[in-house]
């Protein structure tokens, strides 16, 4: 009997050097202390009708945007090459302007320029200005394939022997030929004019037609008497209202 007291009493004892906080009478019986914030719980009913349905588009494929190339900062914009792709025409004319210093002996690159360039090709108009043609030229010497040709030659009256000379080339699928005439030509030492009215195949119902200007001021000209001609002559082409008269009864 009084071994089984030793016995008992030195486990005791171990276990209390071996767990001193059991010593505390009150951590050893006392309760756990239930933390602050409380504790939500969700039934099952409550997590399925939090679990909303996936909605299928009636287009509902896969795109995998990692196949997609993104272009790099500070490329082009490509704004040429969409334009070129484009299937329909700009909604304005296209002009080419060009002071051609003698226009016969670069005809072979005009038409050339014309067939493989698109700037040319698809061009609404052609103006160049110093053709140095005069009256002796042939009217062959200067033609091109899908372009009809407007001329203002210029005249021994203007005091010009070389040099001068306005031309006008009007694509064919930007007009016809039946609906283009020419309204004025004028060459003079300060000025050299030549108006074309054109109907183009595709004109807005309010406009009738379109007049095309080429001009050529030469270096010795003054400017103050053809800049004088050039405004009447805009100002008598600009579009006039017809206006009843006051005194006139109805």
């Amino acid at each position: 009997m009084k071994n089984d007291i030793l016995w008992f009493c030195a486990i005791f004892i171990l276990l209390f050097t071996l767990f001193p906080k059991w010593t505390n009478a009150k951590n050893m019986f006392s309760l756990p202390v239930e933390s602050p914030t409380p504790t939500i719980r969700y039934t099952n009913a409550m997590l399925r009708s939090r679990n909303t349905p996936c909605i299928q588009c009636q287009h509902s494929e896969y795109h995998d945007f990692t196949k997609y190339k993104q272009r790099k900062r500070g490329r082009k914009g490509g704004t040429r090459v969409k334009n070129k792709r484009r299937q329909s025409k700009p909604f304005a004319p296209s002009f080419v302007l060009g002071n051609t210093r003698s226009l016969v002996n670069k005809m072979d690159e005009l038409q050339g320029a014309s067939k493989f360039l698109r700037q040319y090709r698809e061009a609404s108009c052609l103006a160049f200005v110093e053709t140095w043609f005069n009256q002796n030229t042939s009217e062959t010497a200067s033609n091109m394939n899908n372009f009809f040709v407007f001329r203002s030659d210029s005249t021994q009256e203007a005091d010009k022997n070389r040099g001068g000379g306005v031309r006008l080339y009007v694509n064919e699928r930007w007009a016809n030929k039946n609906n283009a005439s020419v309204k004025e030509t004028m060459c003079t030492p300060n000025l050299e004019l030549l108006t074309v009215n054109i109907r183009p195949h595709y004109l807005p119902r309010e406009l009738t037609g379109v007049l095309v200007n080429v001009i050529y001021i030469p270096p010795t000209a003054n400017e103050t008497e053809a800049v004088g001609i050039l405004t009447s002559r805009i100002q008598e082409q600009e579009t006039k209202i017809a206006r009843r008269p006051e005194n006139h009864t109805w």
